[in-house]
């Protein structure tokens, strides 16, 4: 029963590899497409995903904004039209 415990752990633990590789993978595909789509819908704007400082992907993301050569420090700084161009851009990044 213990080889068969420790069998178990080692596939949990490989699985586990795989999986955060693959969500890796899928953020920096999804964080270019971002990217692309926010820099074609608000012409001179940029906008980025990134990790959270000193935590984990799957803990979370941050997105950050940049207009006329300055990063907002939050969010709530975008006008209504700005932070829906900006879900469209996560949406259609998903996609």
């Amino acid at each position: 029963m213990e080889k068969d415990k420790l069998e178990i752990m080692n596939d949990i633990s490989e699985l586990d590899i795989k999986k955060k590789e693959s969500l890796e993978k899928c953020f920096l595909g999804v964080s270019e497409n971002f990217r692309k789509i926010f820099e074609d819908l608000l012409k001179g704007a940029t906008a980025k995903l990134s990790k959270m400082a000193g935590k984990e992907l799957s803990d979370g993301i941050e997105i950050s904004v940049r207009f006329g050569g300055k990063w907002k420090e939050s969010l709530s700084e975008l006008s209504g039209g700005q932070r829906s161009l900006l879900a469209l851009s996560f949406i259609l990044a998903l996609l």
